[in-house]
């Protein structure tokens, strides 16, 4: 700071010439004088101040960059342990949840083993009982094959037994066959009408008169049915024993049945 200096006072001047003025002068210039010299050291303190006070000033400029370039690379390297540390929670995170996934997988397949080994033991339960089963079924297979085999035993005799009888039916049925090749044309006669019958042609295209004779002793009770180009008729007729039977007027391809009870119908066309 520059120190003001209080302005010279003005003294009234003695005239010239005498020897109190001069003395005066000689006063002044010297308070003078030493008033320039105050105040030469205080600007040369001052400037010295001022020079310190510019080093000191960029000294500190100086440092404040530092500091500045300091905070700068602090920040970034703030910045940097923030997004690591964001970086790190966040591995941190993804291996907790890993790790807990991990563990309820483990925990799961723990359940899962648990219930395999819980059903593995009922399965073994199962099979005990089921082998059990199998042991009584073997016994009772057992007592039935013995069974069997004596039931297969008897069997046998039965079967030679059936075998003998089936060969004595066979026999039988071979005699039997016999008898009924001789009489089988027995009954086929006999159980043909004991009729003749046969069909002329009338005069005059009047169609054909058809002939039933009985040969035979006895009466028989006829159903006779024609049929053809005009309407099915029936009719009944009783033929004495050695009579004629005359059905005339019968059309070219006119069917004639005649039956009898007790024999095979009889069976003509006209022509």
């Amino acid at each position: 700071m520059i120190n003001t200096l209080p302005p010279p006072q003005t003294e009234e001047r003695a005239p010239s010439g005498t020897p109190h003025g001069r003395g005066n002068r000689a006063a002044t210039s010297f308070v003078v004088l030493v008033a320039c010299v105050v105040l030469a050291i205080v600007c040369v303190y001052l400037g010295i101040r001022i020079r310190a006070t510019d080093t000191s000033l960029a000294d500190v400029k100086a440092q404040l960059a530092q500091a500045s370039l300091r905070a700068d690379e602090t920040q970034t390297n703030l910045d940097a342990a923030k997004a690591q540390s964001t970086a790190l929670q966040a591995q941190l995170v993804s291996e907790r949840s890993s790790e807990q996934s991990q563990l309820d997988q483990a925990k799961a397949l723990s359940a899962a083993q648990q219930a395999q080994l819980v059903s593995a033991e009922g399965r073994q339960s199962d099979l005990q009982s089921q082998l059990d089963k199998a042991k009584a079924q073997s016994t009772a297979l057992q007592e039935q094959f013995n069974r069997a085999s004596q039931e297969s035993s008897a069997y046998r005799t039965q079967l030679d037994q059936a075998k003998s009888q089936a060969a004595d039916m066979q026999a039988q049925l071979a005699k039997a066959q016999a008898v009924l090749t001789r009489v089988h044309p027995l009954i086929v006669e006999a159980r043909q009408l004991p009729l003749t019958a046969t069909f002329e042609k009338s005069f005059w295209d009047q169609g054909f008169t058809l002939r039933i004779n009985n040969p035979g002793t006895a009466a028989l009770s006829l159903r006779i049915t024609i049929s053809g180009a005009d309407q099915p008729r029936a009719e009944r007729a009783v033929i004495e024993g050695g009579e004629t039977l005359n059905l005339g007027r019968l059309p070219a391809g006119e069917n004639v049945v005649i039956a009898s009870d007790g024999f095979d119908p009889l069976k003509l066309t006209a022509r």
